[in-house]
């Protein structure tokens, strides 16, 4: 199994100067897989990136009143994409692993920010050991594989 980072899907979806390297990241695949975190991840930035270009709403807070107005309707093409990017590439869906101990272990000692520990602690859970990222961040963790 490999991990896929919200950072690879985001640039397969949408057209950035780091959309080569997750091209490449994805030819390298196989059995991939995300957790809860980064399915949620995925929509909030994609949500939010779509928010801007289409309404052309910046603040967070007047997303938020966005949201809280018209729901996912207002998002219906973002979240297709999500869902057949999903499918075209055969991502399983995992739980999270949950453990505070843990999570607080894995921050202290990988120095990493809450949602990338949240990942490693899922990833060692399961025995993930080959992560799909653009994130340099994950290359602190030995036992994790860093792909492209």
């Amino acid at each position: 199994m490999i991990y896929v980072d919200t950072n690879i899907l985001y640039n397969i979806l949408y057209e950035t100067e780091l959309t080569p390297k997750a091209r490449d990241a994805v030819k390298l695949l196989v059995e991939p897989v995300i957790s809860v975190i980064v399915y949620n991840e995925l929509l909030h930035v994609t949500f939010r990136a779509y928010a801007k270009r289409k309404y052309g709403i910046t603040s967070y807070h007047e997303f938020r009143r966005f949201f809280a107005e018209k729901g996912t309707e207002a998002f219906k093409e973002p979240l297709e994409l999500i869902h057949e990017l999903i499918g075209e590439l055969n991502i399983k869906i995992l739980n999270d692993y949950q453990s505070v101990e843990e999570l607080k272990e894995a921050i202290a000692k990988y120095k990493l920010l809450p949602t990338d520990a949240q990942i490693v602690i899922t990833c060692r859970h399961y025995g993930i050991t080959t992560i799909a990222t653009l994130d340099k961040d994950f290359e602190r963790v030995p036992w994790l594989q860093v792909i492209p």
